[in-house]
């Protein structure tokens, strides 16, 4: 998936679905667009707004922003969360159980932060 994609269809502020991009590989491969079919577009920011549009991707920056009180250059937990973005603009790990649900307790920390615990 490239944003040429997400360009196709400007109107598209609900996304495609939950689970739209492996669909979406599936038609492709099948018409011969595509060489391999891929279960994820291996790009976090694009799936989700593939998915869920300019919304579920306006809904994600603005989680992002609250957290922004709470991040202090130095600070080992802001150093995890950034390296998980960092890597969710070139991978996929919110689709990896394993490096999520560590992104997801970090974030958790953080927020704690924010409302003063």
């Amino acid at each position: 998936i490239s944003s040429s994609v997400l360009h196709a269809h400007p109107g598209q502020l609900i996304g495609f679905g939950h689970g739209a991009v492996r669909q979406r590989f599936k038609w492709w491969c099948a018409r011969g667009q595509t060489p391999q079919h891929f279960r994820d577009a291996h790009n976090d920011l694009l799936q989700v707004t593939y998915e869920f549009g300019w919304l579920g991707l306006g809904a994600v920056l603005l989680w992002a922003l609250s957290l922004s009180r709470a991040v202090a250059l130095g600070d080992p937990l802001t150093g995890a969360l950034a390296a998980g973005v960092v890597t969710a603009l070139a991978q996929f790990p919110s689709y990896l159980p394993q490096i999520s649900l560590a992104m997801l307790a970090v974030a958790a920390l953080l927020a704690r932060r924010t409302v003063g615990g």
